[in-house]
């Protein structure tokens, strides 16, 4: 019986390809490369090494760019201050999939060659388009939980990248772990959901990083939609990423006060300059990013 996976028909274009037995939607002129990310799902890394090679022409268009620009068209035509416009999007996928063609064509040791800061840049851009395209293939959804047939969509290990299968979980905690040993990672990133960061509008390089760390942390700690505190409870609601990644941010900051009061504003710190508050946890608004942005013109 033909396992069900392989049956599966993936809304990614117009023009359905019969591609090693499975049904695949691909963009015209898409290097085999970007289905290797982008359709992963469909059938793994063995999927992705049946595709045939692609032509030098195409595979020229499709070499690493390590200002992501492809990228860096998707945020500024589709990310907001209150969201991500997914019907904006699948107006024309056509840069995202370049984006994800680009990334799928990556090497290990291409990878490893690359200094620290486009290591961290490059799996924070490929986790939030693999986040992006996640959500796109399934729009309109009311979370990214939608997308997933069984367990949490996070942990799905859809995502053929450098050779390896990941999950969104599993690269955020690549990301966060003693490879960059650098929680302020954790801003950088969204999987689809409200409560997580915001997106930038411009995409993450090795030039901006240390810019970009500082801006997305301060601005997610001062965003009272996720962050607030009482004075009269002495009470700090905190977002509950703070306490899911707490053991990564005291390493870095010593105390999770510590690391708060460094990015809240100096006025919303002062009250508790002789005893720290009592932090608690919010809960997670897991609801889909999904935000219209303003007409063009």
């Amino acid at each position: 019986m033909e396992c069900e996976i392989h049956r599966r028909r993936l809304e990614i274009g117009r023009t359905p390809l019969k591609v090693a037995g499975l049904w695949v939607s691909a963009v015209r002129r898409a290097a085999p490369a970007a289905l290797a990310v982008i359709l992963a799902v469909a059938g793994g890394p063995a999927a992705a090494q049946r595709l045939p090679g692609p032509a030098p022409a195409v595979q020229s268009r499709a070499t690493f760019d390590p200002a992501f620009a492809a990228w860096g068209r998707v945020l500024a035509r589709c990310a907001g201050p209150r969201g991500f416009d997914y019907a904006r999007l699948l107006q024309d996928r056509s840069d995202l999939d370049r984006a994800l063609t680009e990334l799928g064509g990556v090497r290990p040791g291409e990878f490893e060659a690359f200094p620290r800061a486009l290591q961290m840049a490059f799996l924070v851009n490929a986790h939030n388009a693999c986040a992006v395209h996640r959500v796109a293939r399934r729009f309109p959804i009311r979370s990214i939980q939608d997308t997933a047939r069984f367990g949490s969509a996070l942990d799905q290990d859809d995502i053929f990248l450098l050779d390896r299968r990941w999950s969104l979980d599993r690269l955020r905690r690549e990301i966060l772990g003693e490879r960059f040993r650098d929680a302020r990672a954790l801003f950088l990133l969204n999987w689809g959901m409200r409560g997580c960061p915001t997106l930038a509008d411009i995409p993450v390089t090795a030039a901006n990083l240390e810019e970009m760390l500082e801006r997305q942390t301060r601005a997610f700690v001062r965003d009272s939609q996720r962050n607030r505190y009482e004075r009269q409870g002495r009470r700090f609601l905190a977002s509950p990423l703070l306490g899911d990644y707490r053991k990564e941010l005291e390493r870095d900051f010593t105390t999770l006060w510590s690391f708060l009061k460094r990015y809240l504003p100096p006025e919303a710190a002062e009250p508790f300059a002789r005893r720290p508050p009592r932090i608690e946890f919010l809960n997670l608004d897991e609801t889909l990013n999904d935000a219209p942005t303003p007409k063009e013109g």
